[in-house]
């Protein structure tokens, strides 16, 4: 990572360092350095998305969880329950033609 970038190139990680100020009359120290460590494994992986193909409703949960956490990690897990949720329609749909047809 180049020197004084604010966020990193490959997963989009905050680099820049939060400062908090504290009583003085305390025996903490007079500054606490917190580095933001938002979205560190944010990479949205296909796993999370071949999860929610396998298990749809899962796939949506995480969805809705991650939302504001790791929307990386969501969208993935949000597409792969919405192309397993079509496939399940289209198969049970395409299963239930199948039988009907047969039964005539």
């Amino acid at each position: 990572m180049e020197e004084g970038a604010k966020f990193c190139l490959n997963c989009g990680t905050s680099l820049t360092k939060e400062t908090t100020s504290v009583d003085e009359g305390t025996s903490q120290p007079a500054e606490v350095t917190v580095e933001k460590a938002s979205n560190l494994n944010d990479s949205g992986t296909i796993w999370w998305g071949v999860l929610g193909f396998c298990v749809p409703l899962v796939g949506l949960i995480l969805c809705l969880v991650w939302k504001k956490t790791t929307p990386n990690n969501a969208k993935s897990a949000g597409y792969g329950a919405g192309i397993g949720l079509a496939w399940s329609v289209i198969f049970w749909i395409s299963t239930a033609i199948a039988t009907a047809l047969g039964a005539a």
